[in-house]
């Protein structure tokens, strides 16, 4: 069996219904055999997507079905590209609106699952890719046996089959929820066998280096020239002295600030919402048929969907938690409910806030808007775009305890108003496997600190932050794909 991740392997995401019924025909006749079905997409730099599908086997007729698919493959006017025991199948599309328009179901929306987002910009596209594969149980042939024994001979045939989704990108991902090796981001798809969804998601940048290299270029030969003008100007003694010298300084300031913005740009990834989608478009009617009567069969272009209205969602039972805990407020974009709790995002007579509820201590408190480190005494601020960060940045963010207890281990943090305590943590943090890992957490004395290096010594308290830093990224998801807009400072 083929290593998955070997050589320049590529892989297809054309996987239609259609294909899980297959499978399960092939398997049935693996007993004395093995099957792998590789598929994904390779995000290339110059703007096209290589989608394929590798199909392997070593059974007979396991390979008789193979050969049917090869065909349909080759009618779509795939690439084909023969094994001596199955074929790989590749087709290029220009770009992602091709892609999403040539009609493989996966790039679509649904189910609450996005699809593709996708916004163009000079020094690099942005790609965020929100897939749903639906799980299938009824094309599992261990499902389709009565007795015991057959059930468990299908079973073992079945742990040694492979089906890989990829998907490769030019340089690292910004975040996934995929196995992660070097720029190639992996999912398995054999739990769709057992009726389980599979979730891909993925954030990531194709750059455009011929472009970085003309902003960069342009930069350092517009500050050259400049400082050349500006002393040709000192030097000189004469009437055109000062106008060379202004022209110098003018060509130094735009120099800088073309350096500036590129290197702002490549380093701050812009975060995706509903306006970016890539909506499949219908193929366009034909006028008038081909000569030779033939269906065409050219992914026909997709478009981009109108910037939507901000979408309704009810949020009673979230409204309901925090009124239990003493809070009554308007609920306006929610993060996932689970086992550790919730957090959201709230309006309150114009103004806007977020509160979590801590499961584990049955606790509900303010979260005032987080805020990045280099800026934390200029005033909280809602910027979730670089969280959770590729490199793990910390994270800040300030929360309000109502009724707290002076003699707590944590009483000296932040400050107090009457029994209302309020205090600023430092979040460290780790990104793993498409989740937030809790690090350290640290606060400090004061409403300003310029140091956080006292620790948070109060379970309760490690919870609540734990809890803000692993819903932080579904709440911010849950607000982009409804359109929902939060000012910076929440007026």
């Amino acid at each position: 069996m083929l290593d998955l991740l070997g050589g320049n392997v590529m892989f297809s995401c054309t996987l239609r219904r259609g294909t899980l019924a297959l499978l399960g025909v092939i398997l049935v006749s693996l007993l004395g055999g093995c099957f792998q079905m590789k598929m994904g997409a390779e995000f290339r730099a110059d703007g096209t997507i290589a989608v394929s599908q590798e199909w392997t086997a070593t059974n007979e007729f396991a390979m008789d079905k193979i050969r049917e698919q090869r065909a349909e493959a080759q009618k779509e006017g795939a690439q084909i590209q023969d094994r001596s025991n199955g074929f790989v199948a590749t087709q290029t599309y220009e770009n992602v609106e091709q892609l999403v328009g040539g009609g493989a179901k996966a790039w679509q929306p649904t189910q609450g699952h996005h699809g593709v987002w996708h916004r163009a910009g000079f020094l690099y596209d942005t790609y965020d890719l929100d897939l749903f594969f639906a799980g299938d149980a009824k094309s599992n042939p261990v499902n389709q046996e009565t007795d015991e024994f057959s059930r468990s001979m299908m079973q073992s045939v079945l742990d040694s089959v492979k089906m890989d989704f990829a998907i490769i990108v030019p340089e690292a991902f910004e975040r996934t929820n995929g196995i992660v090796s070097g720029t190639t981001a992996t999912w398995d798809l054999k739990p769709s066998l057992s009726g389980q969804d599979v979730v891909i998601q993925a954030v990531f940048r194709v750059p455009h280096p011929q472009h970085v290299q003309i902003a960069t270029a342009a930069a350092v030969g517009i500050v050259i020239l400049g400082i050349v003008v500006a002393v040709i100007g000192f030097v000189r003694k004469n009437a055109h002295s000062v106008a060379l010298s202004a022209v110098g300084i003018a060509l130094l300031l735009v120099g800088v600030g073309i350096g500036g913005w590129t290197w702002y740009r490549m380093g701050n990834t812009p975060v995706l919402t509903a306006v970016d989608s890539v909506m499949g478009a219908a193929p366009a009617a034909q006028t008038q048929a081909p000569a030779d009567n033939a269906k065409s069969t050219q992914p026909q272009p997709a478009e981009k969907s109108a910037a939507p209205q901000a979408q309704t969602k009810d949020f009673s039972t979230y409204e309901k938690t925090l009124q239990e805990k003493g809070i009554t407020t308007n609920v306006i974009g929610a993060s996932g409910r689970d086992e550790d709790g919730f957090l959201v995002m709230a309006k309150e007579q114009g103004r806007y806030t977020m509160y979590v509820y801590a499961a584990a201590e049955g606790a509900a408190v303010q979260v005032h808007f987080p805020m990045a480190a280099d800026v934390a005494k200029k005033g909280s601020y809602w910027n979730p775009v670089n969280f959770p960060s590729r490199s793990g940045d910390p994270y800040l963010f300030t929360i309000t305890i109502p009724h707290d207890n002076r003699s707590s281990s944590d009483a000296d943090l932040g400050t107090w108003n009457g029994d209302a305590h309020t205090f600023t943590i430092y979040a460290q943090y780790k990104y793993e496997g498409g989740k937030v890992v809790p690090g350290m957490l640290t606060s400090a004395s004061g409403e300003n600190p310029s140091h956080y290096q006292a620790y948070l010594k109060e379970q309760r308290n490690v919870n609540i932050a734990n809890a803000v830093l692993t819903h932080l990224e579904s709440l911010n998801r849950d607000l982009r794909e409804r359109n929902v807009d939060v000012p910076a400072k929440g007026q």
